[in-house]
């Protein structure tokens, strides 16, 4: 599904904007990146191209339950979040794909910003996320800003995070939530 709303503050003296992917965001960059990460391509046997990832932010468009956006530092497009509605809740995830803005601090951000905006516009407030045991970095992340283990089951970990007790990032001021098409 699209949301009509995005999100933009400044972080750090940058720019910062989360807003719906679309289909000509897809670059070089981001496709190189997907095709290189493990946990995407374990049972694919073909590599990621255009028109699969064109079809994929399509479908999810389509769809009732889920949600994709693009993060933007300085109007340079680094990482995806997203979100979907199953059986087990709210799940979301994220991929800073740009490896030269890996490592700061960006992963917080992103995060923090696709809960606030969802928050504030759709009025979620419980929040999930999956991810692998051995992803240490990925764990912090997410437990930095309020998310606490819900349960294990082997290599997995299932955090939850209330929407009351997010933590708010360093940093972080001018938020706006906006139309799509405002600037």
């Amino acid at each position: 599904m699209e949301l009509k709303k995005k999100i933009s503050f400044i972080f750090l003296n940058k720019k910062i904007e989360l807003k719906n992917l679309k289909k000509n965001s897809i670059n070089n960059n981001y496709l190189k990146s997907i095709n290189n990460e493990k946990y995407l391509t374990v049972n694919k046997v073909n590599k990621f191209d255009c028109l699969s990832q064109e079809k994929y932010i399509k479908d999810i468009h389509k769809s009732k339950k889920k949600y994709i956006f693009g993060f933007w530092v300085n109007n340079k497009f680094i990482g995806t979040t997203g979100l979907q509605n199953n059986n087990e809740g709210r799940s979301i995830g994220m991929l800073i794909f740009d490896k030269k803005s890996r490592g700061k601090g960006l992963g917080k951000i992103i995060i923090w910003s696709l809960v606030h905006l969802l928050s504030k516009t759709l009025k979620y407030r419980v929040f999930y996320a999956g991810v692998n045991r051995k992803n240490i970095k990925s764990l912090k992340v997410f437990k930095s800003l309020g998310f606490e283990i819900f349960y294990v089951k082997k290599d997995f970990v299932k955090l939850k995070l209330n929407f009351s007790k997010i933590k708010f990032p360093k940093y972080i001021n001018n938020i706006k939530i906006l139309n799509n098409n405002e600037k």
